[in-house]
């Protein structure tokens, strides 16, 4: 297999692959129907299509897909002749069969905090000369890019669950954050989306490592039901743990972590707020030793105090007359909960303000009664127009009841962008810190906010 092509490039996985592929050899060309160059960096001399094209699959060894258009309505009818000649794919399955294939391949999983997971350790490796490869679903900004071209020796990847692509993937090091039911579009049930997570971690080769977060029921839930004794597993997190987050000191820059580990205590500054991402970089800390670093070093403890997360991750994006405006991923009522108390403990004197794009009917039919809780830290809230992606099928839950639930005139519905961003203007009352949450359009609402603050 020389020869091959991306369909879907601008997408945070495929680009990444796309690059690392090109380095190792590959004729590589790409296109997408959204004219996005992905985190292709600006000098890259791979050949994009803005547009898909039955031609492109001509004299390829592979067409590989992004598995969103999977459910494509219609069906590119590139992607339709792939598959009947028999080349199309995954970019994960290609990632898991031609190139992840090193001596020692690490994983994290789980279903919140992934991809800041993934690029602390990453860059915990890299200050410990261990050179790895690593693809995550995120742009690192030390990297300027989702990946890191490193050696064959030391892998590491973001195990991503939904559509199990996971399952292409055979980590013998395995970091597990969470479980916690999500992607109910793909996973029909809570035990259905714990199933695919303990039929991952049997894929862990005999002899490998897991080690999980053991203050998380559904992590603990899923391990427990895991039936291995030939690999080693290690909690952190709770008391009787080698790895234990003993102190948790918030600061001006962040947070002071004190944190119980197999070679004794350390103290790291963290970058990041809350307890969250407390745990994060404990289970990155945890698999960067494990894999052959001294995480005693000043150049992982540097790594630690510069570390402000990944793209779309909190991402403070303008700060002008008293107004720090953040773009942010989470779309997961736990994601937007956890970031929105970490924000009201750090800066308890600032308004809180939530936008809230939705990110389609069916999380919000799902977890409609986890929203009332993740909002109720913020000051305001503001939901936007509903993300409904490929389920514009679906009737989109009134919203309004939530409103109430959360108390006279602290939120509002609106239907457009337009219309949230005035509105989120005019009740400004700074100092005050507005986060705009999504998956969706939602980075244009951010631009909308930002232009005018």
């Amino acid at each position: 297999m020389k020869k091959i092509h991306f369909m879907g490039i601008g997408g945070s996985g495929c680009s990444a692959v796309a690059q690392l592929a090109h380095a190792r050899g590959y004729q590589v060309t790409g296109c997408d129907a959204s004219g996005s160059r992905g985190y292709l960096p600006a000098d890259s001399t791979i050949v994009i299509a803005a547009e898909h094209n039955v031609d492109h699959v001509a004299e390829q060894d592979a067409v590989i897909i992004s598995p969103a258009l999977l459910t494509a309505n219609p069906k590119p009818e590139e992607l339709a002749e792939a598959e009947v000649q028999g080349i199309a794919q995954t970019w994960q399955q290609f990632l898991g069969e031609q190139i992840y294939t090193g001596d020692k391949r690490l994983a994290v999983a789980g279903s919140h905090g992934k991809s800041t997971t993934t690029g602390l350790l990453g860059l915990l490796l890299e200050a410990a000369e261990l050179d790895p490869t690593v693809v995550l679903g995120a742009k690192v900004p030390a990297w300027q890019t989702n990946v890191r071209i490193g050696g064959n020796a030391v892998q590491l990847v973001e195990a991503d669950e939904y559509n199990r692509n996971f399952m292409h993937y055979t980590p013998h090091l395995v970091g597990l954050n969470n479980v916690d039911y999500e992607h109910p579009e793909f996973f029909e049930s809570a035990e259905v989306y714990e199933q695919a997570f303990i039929a991952f971690l049997k894929r862990i080769p005999a002899n490998g490592t897991l080690v999980f977060n053991a203050t998380d029921k559904g992590a603990q839930e899923a391990v427990s039901r895991l039936n291995r004794q030939d690999i080693d597993v290690i909690t952190l997190g709770t008391s009787q743990s080698e790895w234990q987050l003993l102190a948790r000191e918030p600061q001006a820059d962040g947070q002071v972590l004190t944190v119980q580990t197999p070679v004794g205590k350390v103290r790291y500054q963290q970058a990041l707020l809350g307890e969250h991402n407390a745990m994060n970089a404990l289970l990155a800390i945890a698999l960067a030793h494990y894999a052959g670093a001294n995480i005693r070093s000043e150049a992982v403890h540097k790594t630690m105090r510069n570390y402000g997360g990944v793209g779309r991750r909190l991402q403070q994006v303008a700060q002008h007359n008293g107004v720090t405006l953040y773009d942010d991923y989470g779309h997961h009522p736990t994601e937007i909960g956890v970031t929105l108390r970490s924000l009201a403990e750090h800066y308890p004197n600032e308004q809180l303000v939530a936008v809230v794009e939705p990110h389609q009917v069916s999380r919000l039919q799902k977890f409609y009664d986890d929203w009332v809780t993740a909002l109720q830290p913020a000051t305001r809230v503001f939901i936007t127009k509903v993300f409904e992606g490929r389920e514009g099928h679906l009737e989109v839950p009134d919203l309004l009841p939530l409103c109430s639930q959360l108390g006279e005139g602290k939120a509002a519905v609106h239907h457009s962008f337009e219309e949230t961003s005035r509105e989120v203007l005019a009740n400004l009352q700074a100092p005050a810190r507005v986060v705009v949450f999504g998956a969706g359009q939602s980075v244009q609402l951010t631009e909308m906010i930002k232009k005018s603050i």
